[in-house]
Parts: structure tokens; C-alpha cells; sequence
């Protein structure tokens, strides 16, 4: 469960790459990245009404109890800090 602000194309967007937090007693070695497709029952948004740069839309994106497969975490569970910061 959580929120997200400015999100660029995400009314476009298939899926998103979340950093999440999933073991919260592990400091940084609680982070994992998931794959979240945007049509999960519970993953939501609403458009920003934007003064220019309207060639792309921008948004907040709501996460409310959506369920992803163990299959959907990019890498190992526990390592997407480190995957973030090498990137």
C-alpha cells in the first residue's frame, strides 16, 4: 500500500519498476524491486493538471492491497537497494 507523485506517462505505462520496502527491520537490506503491471486490481491514478509540457502526462499512482507473484521481484529479494544504486 502506498502513493507515488509525479509519474511521468503513467496513464501509458503497462507496467512500473517499484523499490519496495519488504522486510522493514533490514535497513537497506530490506528493499526489493518488483514489476507491477498497471491493470493489477488495486493500482490506481490520477492525472495533475499541468501549466506546459503537455506532450506527457504526469500523475500520482496509488497502490491499495495489490498482490504481485514472488515471480515479479527483479533480482533477489533483499538486493534492490543495491540494484537502484548501480544503476
Amino acid at each position: 500500500n502506498g502513493s507515488k507523485m509525479y509519474i511521468t506517462n503513467i496513464s501509458h505505462a503497462d507496467f512500473m519498476c517499484l523499490l519496495a520496502v519488504t522486510d522493514e527491520e533490514a535497513g537497506h537490506g530490506g528493499f526489493s524491486q518488483i514489476l507491477v503491471p498497471t491493470d493489477l486490481a488495486g493500482v490506481s491514478y490520477t492525472l495533475l493538471d499541468k501549466i506546459g509540457n503537455w506532450g506527457s502526462d504526469t500523475g500520482a499512482v496509488y497502490l491499495e492491497d495489490v498482490r504481485v507473484p514472488v515471480s515479479n521481484t527483479i533480482g533477489e529479494i533483499g538486493f534492490g537497494f543495491q540494484q537502484q544504486m548501480m544503476q
